[in-house]
């Protein structure tokens, strides 16, 4: 759990400073037809809300019904492109920050605690936090693309 630790505060610092990129940059896609940065930042945010939710929810309850996230549904709910910039950054920062706390204070037997996800038959709180920090680095490799301006 060390090296996911590491990961999420790593990939925390690397997101806060993608929030900070000139409007440009945001707006640009990594492909055609993906989403723009400003909308992977939006994402992000909201996965870390749905991250640190269902953690809770593993730690306090017994085996507890883990809803699927629609992203595309969230993305285009919650309209990223027009959402508070410096908003999102705070949010993602407290949300991050808390994630990191749960783990960093979750004993194993912790981390083995079960959830019921329609997709995903062994999840755990192991596998919810090695997901976060897996996803997060998967989007920062596509900011890469957008910050380098390359498709």
């Amino acid at each position: 759990m060390n090296q996911t630790l590491a990961s999420l505060r790593r990939t925390k610092a690397a997101v806060l400073r993608a929030f900070d990129w000139d409007a440009r940059t945001l707006a640009r896609a990594y492909g055609p037809g993906k989403w723009t940065g400003r909308e992977i930042l939006g994402h992000l945010t909201d996965c870390e809300l749905v991250y640190l939710t269902r953690l809770k929810f593993l730690l306090a309850a017994d085996h507890p019904a883990i809803p699927p996230m629609q992203q595309d549904a969230w993305a285009k709910r919650f309209a990223y492109r027009a959402q508070n910039l410096r908003l999102m950054k705070e949010t993602f920062r407290s949300l991050r920050g808390n994630l990191i706390a749960l783990t960093r204070s979750a004993s194993r037997q912790d981390l083995g605690r079960r959830g019921a996800h329609p997709e995903i038959p062994n999840y755990t709180a192991r596998f919810l936090i090695e997901r976060a920090a897996e996803h997060t680095a998967h989007h920062l490799r596509q900011l890469a693309v957008i910050k380098a301006g390359t498709r």
